[in-house]
């Protein structure tokens, strides 16, 4: 029942997304128990800094646009950026519970982040809240999910495609310097974690994250979009 009244029309979207991620966390476990440590690390790493988000991100684009019972709420004298705003909160616990209970797992099977201390949430944290703006941003513009959805699986996409081609980029470098075009991935963590702008590309990511939030609510202020695009669904 909570999960009916948080996310009436997105229930099956959750459980699916939390199924996927805790199979993950499972194989995780498998392959460790297994001795194959370097790919528990890698599938670890790719699951909380990609597949986490992507999920988040996804789920999001479905919190106001495309909700078939939005016109009831908003009869119902409910704004709705309060509506969203309330989604929106309970997605991220979700999200910082899956993520937190990642990071347990990790540590409980001894695989070395390549993160310690507080620094191993923004492995997940600020990629994740980067998507869930992302994609509630683009989702709103046009009251439409797909928008939202495309949007965050091209980000990410390209992003993985890009982890090959930065470190060409950074060739010209001095040995043993930063290098400024990780700045540009939100998945720097699964590229080169150990590059000196690391900080600063999860303080960025992050930012860009929150600042793309405080737009949805600007956008879900424009509740015509919304209703016409439920309307002709």
């Amino acid at each position: 029942m909570f999960l009916l009244k948080w996310l009436p029309s997105r229930r099956l979207e959750l459980l699916f997304s939390l199924l996927l991620l805790l199979g993950c966390y499972g194989l995780i476990g498998l392959l460790q128990k297994q001795h194959t440590s370097e790919l528990a690390f890698w599938l670890a790493l790719l699951t909380l800094e990609l597949l986490l988000p992507l999920t988040t991100g996804v789920l999001a684009a479905g919190l106001l646009a495309g909700d078939a019972a939005l016109d009831i709420l908003l009869t119902a004298h409910r704004p709705a950026w309060q509506v969203l705003a309330e989604r929106i909160l309970f997605l991220t616990a979700v999200g910082v519970l899956t993520g937190g209970a990642g990071l347990l797992l990790s540590e409980g099977w001894g695989i070395m982040l390549p993160k310690d201390g507080v620094d191993r949430i923004f492995i997940w944290l600020s990629p994740m809240a980067f998507c869930l703006g992302l994609s509630s941003a683009v989702a709103l513009l046009r009251g439409r999910m797909l928008d939202g959805i495309l949007a965050t699986m091209g980000m990410m996409g390209l992003s993985l495609i890009m982890l090959p081609l930065i470190p060409r980029g950074c060739a010209g470098n001095p040995a043993g310097t930063a290098c400024a075009w990780w700045l540009a991935s939100p998945i720097m963590t699964l590229g080169n974690a150990a590059d000196a702008f690391w900080p600063l590309n999860r303080l960025t990511w992050l930012g860009a994250g929150l600042a793309l939030l405080a737009i949805s609510f600007i956008l879900a202020q424009r509740e015509e979009p919304l209703l016409h695009e439920v309307s002709t669904e």
